[in-house]
């Protein structure tokens, strides 16, 4: 039972990788460098605000923030989503806070 268990985790793993996912355009934007910007400026300011957060620096994933064009507004279910981004073969998580109109934006950090 046990080899058979190992033997399904390996399938799922490789499907998993084999995936593709889409690609989005991602660019940086200095904003959100800056620890004391306050998240009522954010589309889901409302929500990081009510979890007790008040500044970008309150977060606890920062500076791994940013913005994603899947958030609609301010009670979106995109905000507070995690994302993995791959870039050359590296990979980073940004969590979702606020809207752009393209792809992804997030912190030059």
């Amino acid at each position: 039972m046990r080899a058979l268990t190992s033997a399904a985790a390996a399938s799922f793993t490789l499907a998993v990788t084999a995936q593709s996912y889409p690609q989005v355009q991602m660019t940086y934007n200095y904003s959100y460098d800056i620890s004391s910007t306050s998240v009522e400026s954010l589309t889901c300011g409302s929500q990081l605000k009510a979890q007790g957060y008040a500044t970008l620096g309150d977060i606890p994933h920062y500076p791994s923030i940013g913005a994603s064009e899947n958030v609609t507004d301010a009670n979106s279910a995109a905000c507070g989503t995690c994302i993995l981004l791959q870039f050359a073969g590296n990979f980073a998580s940004v969590l979702v806070v606020n809207h752009t109109d393209e792809g992804m934006v997030t912190s030059e950090q």
